[in-house]
């Protein structure tokens, strides 16, 4: 139990998934502020730090996984030497 059988993603795999998020922040950052509704403002800079931020964590995850990855490749290589 607990043995993961699927291959891990590849890493045009992980390119996309983070491209595709700094595709999504860009769309964020290009969001109005704010919005005029008649007589009412609406500050929509919590929403869109708050999106941008969620944002930012999946490429951090997906990046930092494959730093993690590379790391502990290279140490195996290293030991094999």
């Amino acid at each position: 139990g607990g043995v993961l059988t699927t291959p891990p993603p590849s890493l045009p795999a992980f390119d996309d998934q983070i491209a595709r998020y700094k595709a999504i922040q860009e769309e964020i950052i290009a969001l109005p502020t704010s919005v005029d509704k008649g007589w009412l403002r609406i500050d929509s800079r919590p929403v869109k730090d708050a999106l941008k931020n969620a944002a930012g964590k999946w490429m951090w995850a997906f990046t930092h996984h494959l730093e993690n990855k590379v790391t502990i490749s290279v140490e195996e290589l290293m030991t094999f030497f």
